[in-house]
């Protein structure tokens, strides 16, 4: 979301507008919080709670204590419902994005099963075995990494008696389903089909192998793994003389082959299981008449208006100190301070928050703040494409130059892309906003609802963790409810 590459072309061409704000410099300031980033960040989080359905919840919670301890006022501005209808190329790429994850998702659930017809071939089977399943031909797991990849290899039905497709449901009635079939199928096995579906399995394995880049992804290595397992197992199941060597990787003292495969799908399957729920208006809703309960100024954005709007103009006006946000967006809708990677965890911004001065940047770019919104239209916004061959420094020398996308697209020298509706995204970035609250002293917090009204949102609040970087990379604001 926002200004694709701003940050980069500042540090460049305008670096005395961004500085890294330590959280004591900070301390007493008003941010008007773009609330549904923070939301969206919860709700995908890593899930350490025990209440896991309320982790949106759990880190708003956690988020606002912080800013209390920090002596931060906020004001938390949520996008309504409505929202506006221009943003058609941002809404198919969250669709399609989305839509790969559920695909994702469900070759998962799929792989899951698989392994645990494994199991059960292991506990029929091999049971009188020497017992090398849980002993020297294990592989070395630390390069599959817990990072969510691209989507992964997507297996049609594993064998004749094949398991039931998952349906398109991210939800664990759907997992239980699949798992319920896999238990069925390995009890009908014979060892005979046994080593059939798995000759098959190791076959198709086989053939993706061959097809991998150079940088193969998570699903890929996990692939990998898999087939390993299949090739053992073959090996224990007397369908096999040996191994064959590209399969034998370092031992890992402490996890069988399939030991590993299962504890690594489970945590590829946990994480998108998260990304595969929806978000839903509901969530966010929940999180406003949660920061509401706890005291803090409040507001959701009217039909089409955007929130990092909203928050501009109460900078704008002296309300806020700042707008508190990750998108870039902030910039072109006017706001004259924006501060990005609050309370991120430390290992993907060295814990650092920076801080970026409108005002500075225009100076140093050399822009009106006219000329620097259609800057932001050529590096690509949610609201218009772009023109072919144009990145940010060349967006960049050709605003300086010809003041105007109308005078650049004058010179007949540049194509545009599909949906380059640069006059709508500038009518979005210029749209007058009414202000929610006039001064400081109607957003200073208030008392807390009565103990069963916050209860009723996030019970147990009292064990909540206190937000701040972790050394785990984890998010500081996820922290457990116990």
């Amino acid at each position: 979301m926002g200004v694709k590459q701003l940050t980069s072309l500042l540090a460049r061409f305008a670096p005395s507008s961004i500085t890294t704000p330590t959280a004591t410099a900070i301390r007493g300031w008003t941010l008007g919080i773009d609330s549904n980033i923070f939301v969206h960040r919860f709700f995908r989080g890593t899930e350490r709670s025990r209440d896991s359905e309320r982790r949106h919840l759990q880190g708003m919670y956690n988020m606002a204590m912080h800013l209390r301890e920090q002596d931060i006022t906020p004001v938390f501005v949520f996008d309504g419902n409505e929202r506006t209808g221009d943003k058609q190329i941002e809404y198919s790429k969250r669709n399609t994005a989305q839509a790969k994850v559920v695909e994702e998702f469900e070759a998962e659930i799929r792989r899951a099963s698989r392994i645990l017809v494994a199991e059960r071939i292991c506990a029929r089977y091999l049971q009188e075995e020497d017992g090398r399943i849980s002993g020297n031909l294990g592989v070395c797991t630390g390069a599959i990494g817990r990072n969510a990849g691209e989507s992964g290899f997507s297996f049609g039905p594993i064998s004749e008696l094949s398991l039931d497709q998952s349906s398109s449901e991210w939800n664990r009635q759907s997992e239980d389903k699949v798992r319920h079939s896999a238990a069925q199928l390995s009890d009908q096995l014979s060892r005979e089909d046994a080593v059939g579906m798995l000759e098959d399995l190791a076959a198709r394995l086989q053939a993706k192998q061959r097809q991998l880049g150079k940088k193969p992804t998570i699903s890929e290595r996990l692939d990998r793994l898999e087939l390993s397992t299949w090739e053992l197992l073959l090996y224990q199941l007397g369908a096999r003389d040996s191994i064959p060597s590209e399969q034998l990787l370092p031992a890992d003292p402490t996890h069988s082959t399939l030991q590993s495969l299962r504890r690594f799908s489970d945590e590829r399957l946990q994480a998108l299981r998260r990304r595969a729920q929806p978000l839903t208006y509901a969530h966010i809703d929940e999180c406003r008449r949660l920061v509401a309960a706890l005291g803090f100024a409040t507001y959701t954005t009217d039909g089409p208006t955007e929130s990092e709007a909203v928050c501009a103009a109460l900078t704008r006006a002296g309300v806020c100190d700042a707008v508190c946000s990750e998108d870039l967006d902030v910039l072109a809708f006017g706001g004259p301070r924006l501060l990005r990677g609050f309370g991120v965890p430390r290992q993907q911004q060295a814990g650092q928050m920076i801080l970026i001065d409108l005002a500075a940047a225009l100076d140093e770019l050399r822009l009106s703040q006219t000329a620097f919104v259609d800057l932001c239209i050529l590096c690509g916004t949610d609201f218009a494409s772009t023109l072919e061959g144009v990145g940010p420094v060349t967006a960049l020398e050709l605003v300086r130059s010809f003041g105007s996308i109308e005078n650049i697209l004058a010179t007949g020298k540049y194509r545009t892309r599909d949906f380059f509706c640069y006059e709508q995204a500038r009518a979005i970035f210029g749209m007058p906003v009414e202000l929610p609250f006039a001064s400081r002293a109607e957003v200073r917090p208030m008392a807390e609802s009565p103990t069963d009204v916050l209860d009723a949102l996030l019970p147990l609040r009292a064990g909540s963790g206190k937000g701040g970087a972790t050394q785990d990379g984890c998010d500081p604001f996820g922290q457990p409810i116990l």
